[in-house]
């Protein structure tokens, strides 16, 4: 081989490592340019799509002294209980969801299946554990004397400020007037 054909081997090698050092380079440009375009279509991990599912569980009324027969006398303090259950998610995770707990006391009706006069409503900032029931969440309610003995329950769940969940139990208790009548009928025998 002769010095002439040496040298333009060399350089042919050259040109070859150029060519496949500039695609390389090329590729890396491509894979970077996708990656990129990729990460820019991906929300952030602080922001998604929230879906809130949130469950209310069985209502409770409970007083001191307790409630006899369901019922109680005007000027009781009644606590309402309401268990309920977080399975909201953001991103296919669960998380913890701030919300407002709206309770609403009504008197009852006999004949009709909707709610009569509302005598009572409550609205408390809550923030619901993911994943988690809460079984602690309550308010406290003093009853008053209306003429209608029966009083109904609705407990609902606001998120961004939209019901999300709602619970509604007709004739949770009962609030009667005869029974205080009675107990100091008692005291003023006893007294005799």
């Amino acid at each position: 081989m002769t010095t002439t054909q040496v040298v333009e081997q060399e350089q042919v090698k050259k040109k070859e490592v150029a060519v496949g050092a500039g695609a390389l380079i090329l590729l890396l440009i491509i894979a970077f340019a996708f990656a990129k375009k990729k990460k820019d279509e991906e929300p952030p991990p602080d922001q998604g799509v929230i879906t809130p599912v949130v469950e209310i569980g069985e209502l409770e009324a409970t007083a001191s002294p307790g409630l006899k027969g369901g019922s109680v006398t005007p000027g009781t303090r009644v606590q309402i209980q309401a268990q309920i259950t977080n399975r909201s998610t953001k991103n296919t995770a669960y998380i913890d969801l701030p919300v407002k707990i709206r309770y609403s006391i009504y008197e009852g009706s006999q004949w009709m299946p909707t709610p009569g006069t509302l005598l009572w409503t409550f609205t408390a900032s809550a923030t619901l554990k993911a994943n988690a029931t809460e079984p602690h969440t309550s308010t406290f309610y003093t009853t008053v004397k209306t003429d209608e003995e029966r009083r109904d329950v609705r407990v609902e769940v606001l998120y961004e400020d939209e019901v999300i969940a709602e619970e509604k139990i007709d004739t949770l208790f009962f609030v009667k007037e005869e029974e205080l009548k009675a107990a100091v009928e008692v005291l003023s025998i006893a007294w005799i």
